[in-house]
């Protein structure tokens, strides 16, 4: 007998986990490490499988008297997908998995139609309209996510190799990333081959939490801004009806800026794990 529901949320830098009962009531929650499927289907397996134990065990829960419903980064790679699924259904048969902007999209509008735009690690817009649904984006890092955490951070270092070679003037946030690396190319050069969306993003937030931004990452953040908007733009072409909200890490810092171009944009109030957990029908 069904008795409890974990819907769970697996981004590209974290994975949130909420447990609820039947009536979608939260009694727990728990977070975990990255679980996009395009960039590591292993560690993605690792996160979502500890954050449902740890649940588990923290609340002595029986697991016949559970479903899970998961939203995961990278879901459109069919491949990865279903090696996710091979791997979770192994010790959890009554997982259904969809993509993390689906279950964002149903949290935001509480299972009913309309958009969001999910700003993040990545960068996408999705709509739901008549049970139908419609990704914009999410072709992935670096072609891809446009405006997001990773691509500021990529774009961050790139301005970082052209201070080095010279190319441009050091600034302020230039100097602070490279101390990060000890001020040696060396090392700042085999991390950018090993690093992944994640590291990028983080530095990003280096940039993010300047007090007083200098005129490169001021550069960086309205060109960020520039994308989110022809985003948001061409879900207004296909459903120009739809209510859009904006979510994801990046949402507070880029919605007083968006609002002013597009008045009725509000920010997202419920967590993608509560839209997971509304893909189980109790």
């Amino acid at each position: 007998m069904l008795q409890y529901i974990i819907g769970i949320d697996g981004g590209g830098s974290k994975t949130h986990a909420l447990l609820m009962d039947t009536s979608y009531n939260i009694i727990d929650e728990s977070y975990s490490g990255a679980a996009n499927i395009r960039t590591d289907v292993q560690l993605a397996y690792n996160s979502i499988s500890n954050i449902i134990q740890e649940l588990i065990n923290k609340n002595k829960l029986n697991p016949d008297n559970i479903q899970i419903g998961i939203g995961v980064a990278g879901y459109s790679v069919e491949e990865k997908r279903q090696k996710l699924l091979r791997f979770l259904h192994l010790d959890y048969p009554q997982v259904k998995i969809t993509s993390d902007s689906h279950i964002a999209c149903l949290a935001a509008h509480g299972g009913n139609n309309g958009a969001i735009i999910i700003c993040g690690t990545g960068i996408s817009a999705y709509y739901i309209k008549q049970e139908q649904s419609q990704q914009i984006g999410g072709w992935g890092f670096p072609h891809g996510d446009l405006g997001g955490t990773a691509w500021i951070g990529l774009e961050i270092c790139k301005a970082t190799c052209k201070a080095i070679d010279k190319v441009i003037k050091w600034s302020p946030l230039l100097i602070e990333i490279f101390k990060k690396f000890d001020s040696n190319v060396s090392i700042f050069k085999t991390w950018l081959i090993n690093a992944t969306p994640r590291n990028f993003a983080e530095i990003a937030k280096i940039m993010l939490h300047l007090d007083q931004p200098d005129q490169i990452a001021q550069q960086i953040f309205n060109n960020a801004i520039q994308e989110v908007k022809g985003f948001i733009q061409a879900v207004i072409r296909d459903v120009p009806e739809l209510p859009i909200k904006i979510t994801g890490g990046l949402a507070k810092k880029y919605h007083p800026i968006l609002k002013q171009t597009f008045t009725d944009l509000e920010i997202m109030d419920k967590s993608p794990a509560y839209g997971a957990c509304l893909l189980v029908k109790p």
